[in-house]
């Protein structure tokens, strides 16, 4: 298919709808389809043709006023001679042109948020305008795309959607492998330390760019050692050594840090069949017919299972000690405050936890994580892409705000955690269900996450990721629950299997089946 990508954004490669659009394109152009990316921007928008190497880039770059709509109706007449079998828009603002672009060509909005809530809390003049003209844009499309089953059944949205379906954020697991040696004999109780995963690591640039490679030493095919493909956080988990990086080349089969599928290892063995099924996963699931979403009938993603073990026996301890875990969102059986409960050893223990977000966005939190670390002083907090601007005064020492960073600076901070933190104020708009790609990142860091809503890849409770309610005060009321997370997971990393459905290879699949039903459907119209 022919598709061009119409985008309206003004940040860099730090951003989480950077990466995500980028490692969409790629992922389609992987597979064969010829994508345009027409972007609409306030820049110059040269990071994403550097980004996007081979990929037809066509920037639009506007200025304030009236003349932002005739800059708009330039890039449409773009789209236009392009010629797209499939239009795909990320939902954004109503331009005259749009809707005439959106009924011209088989199109698809992918709905990110609820728009209304966000721009309410605001109330200026961009909301009332708004509020008036996106209609027009989301009857125009053919197909609609949501984020999460809730955004799906918001009136504002189902009373002008067509066919849609569902599809939570993703994220390219591979960019979360390292190589290394694995010896035959069981590994020593002891985990690695951060430091020595951390040297494996293949770091990229914003996610995406190019990576050096990592040097692992060749074993000869008669040793006992078997090269794989890990992330980081299993090595932490393993106890394994990690190849230290180096700036030669790797070994056949190692380049830029991932394990190439289609060659073999350095003792000249095949990849393994965990990494050999993952490699399969877009092709399955791109043979796979496409359904429309009916959400009644949604699946609940299925969990590691007995056989699982049985088909997998070098993940079974893993995965075993996995079913063991105690499920965080159990309530204690007695309440903090009780003079009978004692202090939970994480309380005491240092434990460091790490969140990324943006600012300007309350329903992050923020503040109840500085709330969190008033209540745990021992604890370490790291915060990326926020400042304390907007907290009350004094702000808890053991908060470290880093500011924006690029995913090569901040890496090592996901590397040193033991949990991570997601949206924890989410009532604040008005919704209770998410995917953010931040939680995304956390996990195939294989980390833990404390958040406060409803994850759409996991409808059922996994062990892993702490729900608190979505609510003021869930903090202050959920420190037991936090301790006794803290405790369960602390040096406990998150198993690669459980996550597998997170990967961008099966969400872009699922995606491009979707756009091809709804380009059939516009042929048969």
């Amino acid at each position: 298919m022919r598709i061009a990508y119409l985008v309206h954004w003004n940040e860099g490669p730090r951003s989480g709808v950077f990466k995500k659009v980028a490692g969409q394109i790629s992922e389609w152009t992987r597979l064969g389809h010829r994508v345009a990316l027409f972007l609409f921007t306030s820049g110059t928008g040269e990071e994403w043709g550097r980004e996007l190497g081979g990929v037809e880039v066509v920037v639009q770059s506007y200025q304030g006023g009236l003349s932002r709509l005739l800059d708009f109706r330039k890039l449409a007449q773009r789209v236009r001679q392009w010629g797209p079998d499939v239009l795909y828009h990320r939902f954004d603002h109503y331009y005259y042109s749009l809707p005439a672009l959106l009924r011209k060509f088989s199109s698809v909005l992918e709905i990110n948020s609820n728009d209304l809530t966000e721009m309410r809390m605001d109330k200026d003049l961009r909301y009332h305008f708004h509020r008036l003209t996106r209609a027009r844009v989301l009857k125009a499309a053919a197909g609609t795309v949501f984020v999460s089953r809730e955004l799906s059944e918001v009136p504002e949205f189902s009373r002008y959607t067509q066919i849609s379906t569902i599809i939570g954020n993703g994220i390219n697991l591979d960019d979360f492998l390292v190589s290394k040696s694995l010896a035959s004999a069981p590994p020593a109780p002891a985990a690695v330390s951060a430091q020595t995963a951390a040297d494996g690591l293949s770091r990229r640039d914003g996610g995406y760019g190019e990576a050096p490679a990592i040097g692992a030493a060749e074993a000869p095919a008669s040793s006992a050692t078997e090269t794989l493909a890990f992330s980081a956080s299993e090595a932490h988990a393993s106890g394994a050594t990690v190849a230290p990086a180096s700036g030669a080349p790797g070994p056949a089969g190692v380049m830029a840090g991932l394990l190439v599928l289609d060659e073999p290892g350095p003792s000249g063995r095949e990849p393994t069949r965990e990494l050999q099924e993952s490699a399969q996963l877009g092709h399955q699931e791109r043979e796979r017919p496409y359904e429309p979403h009916q959400p009644e009938q949604f699946q609940p993603v299925p969990q590691p299972n007995d056989s699982d073990l049985t088909h997998h026996p070098e993940q079974s301890q893993h995965l075993q000690q996995f079913h063991q875990m105690p499920h965080p969102n159990q309530p204690p059986a007695r309440q903090l405050g009780d003079p009978s409960v004692q202090q939970s050893p994480a309380a005491a223990d240092a434990v460091q936890l790490v969140f990324i977000g943006s600012p300007g966005q309350a329903w992050h939190g923020v503040d109840a994580i500085a709330e969190l670390a008033k209540a745990r002083p021992q604890w370490s907090f790291d915060l990326i892409g926020v400042d304390a601007s907007g907290l009350p005064a004094p702000v808890p020492v053991n908060m470290t705000f880093h500011g924006r960073l690029a995913r090569k600076d901040y890496q090592p901070l996901l590397e040193r955690a033991d949990l991570a933190i997601g949206t924890l104020a989410l009532y604040r708009k008005q919704m209770k269900e998410a995917s953010p790609l931040k939680v995304r990142e956390y996990m195939a860091n294989g980390l833990p996450v404390i958040t406060a809503y409803e994850e759409t890849d996991f409808p059922e409770p996994v062990p892993f990721i702490l729900q608190l309610p979505n609510s003021p005060g869930n903090v202050r009321d959920g420190l037991a629950q936090i301790d006794a997370f803290a405790s369960a997971w602390r040096r406990r990393k998150v198993p690669r299997k459980a996550i597998s459905h997170l990967d961008t290879r099966v969400k872009e699949s699922q995606r491009l089946s979707y756009m091809k039903l709804i380009r059939e459907k516009g042929e048969r119209s």
